[in-house]
């Protein structure tokens, strides 16, 4: 019976967890004369916005680069859920869409029964109640 070791994770495996450690680790960043707590990441990214707008070229590109590549990101995510919202909706074949046809057109069906019923019990009502104030009769 050999002794089991839990195999180890590979340097590139470490390295990563160590990037996205550091990454959201909090620092303190002096701003307007006063010092506060920031991950490390919006701590940077701060940084290169700022300097962006001073007008450092490579790190206005830089700057831009990354809103267009998370802009895209969103889009394709957003595409990908409206059509995967599209294809649960569609029908899957023409006998489902014929089935759903047919409920649709028998709940119509149900629904003016209601209305015809429910005006001939007005028109029910209301004659006999017209025939009893022509008499002179209280209802």
């Amino acid at each position: 019976m050999g002794i089991w070791v839990r195999p180890r994770r590979t340097t590139a495996e470490r390295a990563k967890a160590l990037a996205l450690k550091e990454a959201y680790r909090t620092v303190t960043v002096k701003e307007g004369g006063g010092a506060i707590a920031l991950p490390a990441m919006q701590a940077i990214l701060r940084s290169q916005v700022a300097l962006a707008a001073k007008g450092h070229g490579p790190a206005q590109r830089a700057v831009i680069a990354a809103i267009q590549a998370i802009e895209k990101e969103n889009a394709q995510t957003a595409a990908a859920e409206s059509a995967a919202l599209a294809a649960a909706n569609r029908p899957t074949n023409i006998i489902d869409a014929a089935r759903r046809v047919a409920f649709l057109l028998k709940l119509g069906e149900i629904e003016e029964e209601k209305n015809a019923e429910a005006a001939r019990e007005a028109q029910a009502g209301g004659g006999e109640g017209a025939v009893a104030q022509e008499r002179g009769e209280a209802g």
